[in-house]
């Protein structure tokens, strides 16, 4: 295996292990995603940027895409924390964007200037998020 040339050890064979991987820079995070998890980014996106609306659970699983455990789950904390308002109607619980959070307007005014941000820069998979499809 060894041969001895002058006191120094050589190798006869060797395996040469490349390193094939491509190297990827690391995107850093637009400043919604790195305040919010990506479900209840999408739902307060949709919440906060058509604050004039109210919206059934299953109006907003097919504008968000969240599947409905998560959007129940979701949509209760937001509730819990004010940062939702709900309603019953004919049954059924109406979802709005609370306005009377203490931070309502801040909160609004967050997604609005990350909806304007994303409008501009290339696009990304999280992009549809902002400018949700319209309720019919």
């Amino acid at each position: 295996m060894h041969t001895r040339v002058r006191d120094t050890a050589v190798l006869k064979y060797a395996t040469i292990v490349l390193d094939m991987r491509t190297r990827r820079r690391l995107q850093r995070p637009q400043l919604i995603e790195a305040l919010f998890p990506a479900y209840r980014r999408r739902i307060l996106g949709l919440m906060m940027l058509r604050s004039d609306e109210s919206f059934q659970v299953r109006d907003i699983r097919r504008v968000t895409g969240v599947p409905a455990g998560f959007l129940r789950k979701e949509l209760k904390a937001l509730r819990d924390a004010r940062f939702l308002a709900g309603t019953l109607e004919g049954g059924e619980t109406r979802y709005q964007a609370d306005r009377g959070s203490p931070i309502f307007y801040e909160l609004a005014a967050i997604f609005r200037k990350a909806a304007e941000l994303e409008s501009i820069s290339p696009s990304r998979e999280s992009g549809a998020m902002w400018r949700p499809a319209p309720v019919e």
